[in-house]
């Protein structure tokens, strides 16, 4: 018995053992792998479309300014006078005011008809055919394109900075080119101070591969494609987009890149996948301790279980022996077995005892006996029964079983798991003036004392359920809010329902719970009103916001006036 006692407890040991380090391993492969896939499908790809989003609307400011100086009249007007010194100061007022606005570097411009260099002060030089530094004007004279962007050290601050330069055109005639510049410096601390975390980053490659922007020394020295290869390097440099895995080394990286086509740069997001997991390789080396500890514990508890098995075993064996005993009519009374559990070892007993029982009473029967019954009687048994049940659903939902039994009643087992995961949001904003016909679009031409309707469509893109989206906007200084003028419609409200409050342009609006792939529409009003419009074209940029369980998408739509 000795020896059984050691193999039953070695034999739960390893059991025991072996399940925990199984279920610990699978638990996290499962864990890293989710975990790693929602990064690699979602997170990444949105956190880097986000901050490229702010990069490209900074960089659109920048070209709609240039735009406005082109439409100047009051410049045009005064090249066509001769360019008198009396005008001066209107000219150096006008840059100097739109630098102020736009937190530009540099507003400047380039007469044809003199070649003479206006700042936001002074004439900073005469341009020359033969000076190489002035070739970037004539290849934006002799150029197709309106606008172009170029990037080099300014003379008249010594900062590098970013260039949009257009030509000022009237009615056929060349004017000259109006440049704005914005000190690259901005965009440099845009990139390098957003993070996704420890152990991320942000950096800038231009279209061939030069590292222009990162907080380290390979500014333009380095290039990614000898860094990646040419497989992975061709994946991220992908005008729509894309995310590899990449070890360099010493760690192992998430990358993900998004293409900016005003600069044409390409926006790199890095993670360490390494870092991301570090809580969970926590919880794994956790788990190993546990795991030893476990052992320890194992072995104590299948010591005394074996030795009660063993006392069970011994009563079984001591019962049995007596029952064959009695079986082969060496004695007309069997000892029963004294064992009193409901576990199996028990159910065990009392049958044998039961038996024990009925041969020595000589009534063992066949089966129960319910008398006798003629062609057209019937009997009913009635018994109870416990159903149990249990089962998994992802996504929500419930497993039920349920049946009638003797006293009538429905016995039910109910459980489920729910597995979900971040939710995709897509949003689309566009706008029109107010009982107007025409189609709503992204940016529209409009005046003061207008009234535009705005229209954001929300669509959850993800295979789970979304609740509680939050709806809010972001009005610029020139528009105002229409008090009660939000609407909102989706398969519930299919006629439209007013909100109760104005919270749209606070807090944002809780528009409820929605089906993967179901849409929601949410209107409102805005006014356009004169708080600090400036002479030319004025873009008035409306941001939207949508927000998922801590996950968020932008968009926006443009109104541009003219004053």
């Amino acid at each position: 018995m000795k020896s059984l006692r050691i193999k039953i407890s070695v034999i739960l040991t390893a059991v025991i053992v072996l399940l925990l380090i199984g279920v610990s391993l699978i638990s996290y492969n499962i864990a890293r792998n989710l975990y790693t896939e929602k990064v690699v499908k979602d997170e990444l790809p949105l956190a880097v479309s986000n901050v490229a989003g702010e990069i490209g609307y900074a960089i659109d400011k920048i070209i709609n300014t240039s735009y406005q100086m082109t439409k100047n009249d009051y410049l045009l007007k005064w090249i066509d006078e001769g360019e008198p010194k009396d005008g001066l100061a209107t000219l150096f007022n006008y840059n100097t005011d739109l630098m102020k606005a736009f937190n530009l570097s540099t507003a400047m411009f380039v007469s044809d008809r003199t070649l003479n260099y206006y700042t936001n002060d002074k004439i900073l030089k005469q341009l020359s055919k033969d000076n190489p530094r002035d070739s970037w004007y004539f290849d934006v004279k002799n150029g197709k394109e309106i606008n172009s962007l170029n990037i080099q050290v300014s003379e008249a601050t010594g900062s590098l900075t970013l260039y949009v330069n257009s030509k000022v055109e009237k009615d056929g005639k060349f004017y000259g080119v109006s440049a704005i510049g914005m000190n690259l410096d901005d965009i440099v601390n845009l990139v390098t101070s957003k993070t996704m975390g420890e152990g991320s980053k942000f950096l800038m490659v231009d279209s061939s591969g030069i590292v222009k922007i990162e907080k380290s020394d390979r500014v333009g020295k380095v290039n990614v494609k000898d860094v990646l290869g040419k497989e992975k390097f061709d994946v991220l440099m992908n005008k729509n987009g894309g995310v590899i895995r990449h070890f360099n080394g010493t760690r192992n990286l998430i990358i993900g890149s998004k293409y900016i086509p005003s600069l044409d740069w390409y926006l790199f997001g890095e993670m360490d996948e390494d870092v991301l997991l570090k809580d969970l390789h926590t919880l794994f080396y956790s788990a190993i301790g546990v795991i030893l500890a476990a052992i320890i514990i194992s072995v104590i508890v299948s010591l005394l279980m074996s030795s009660y098995l063993l006392k069970i075993i011994l009563k079984l064996k001591t019962g049995l022996l007596s029952f064959f005993d009695l079986l082969n009519h060496k004695t007309n009374k069997a000892q029963p077995i004294e064992i009193t559990s409901k576990d199996e070892f028990g159910q065990m007993a009392e049958l044998i005892n039961k038996n024990t029982k009925a041969i020595e009473d000589g009534i063992l029967g066949e089966g129960v006996n319910i008398g006798s019954y003629n062609a057209s009687g019937d009997a009913y048994l009635r018994f109870r029964c416990k159903i149990i049940a249990a089962g998994r659903k992802e996504y929500g939902g419930n497993i039920k079983v349920s049946g009638n039994v003797f006293d009538g009643k429905v016995y039910q087992a109910d459980w489920a798991s729910i597995y979900t995961k971040n939710s995709a949001i897509q949003i689309n904003q566009t706008a029109k003036l107010k009982d107007s016909e025409g189609q709503r679009v992204r940016s529209l031409d409009a005046k003061a004392g207008d009234i535009i309707e705005f229209c954001i469509e929300y669509t959850n893109e993800s295979l789970e359920d979304a609740d509680n989206v939050v709806v809010s906007i972001s009005l610029p200084n020139n528009m105002e809010y229409v008090p009660g003028s939000t609407k909102l419609i989706n398969k519930k409200f299919l006629d439209g329902a007013s909100t109760k409050d104005d919270i749209i342009t606070t807090d944002g609006i809780n528009i409820g719970h929605y089906e993967s792939g179901e849409k929601a529409l949410v209107k409102y009003f805005a006014v356009i009103v004169d708080n600090d419009l400036s002479g030319g074209i004025n873009q008035l940029i409306t941001m939207t916001k949508i927000s998922v369980g801590g996950v968020a998408n932008l968009d926006y739509a443009a109104v541009n006036v003219v004053k």
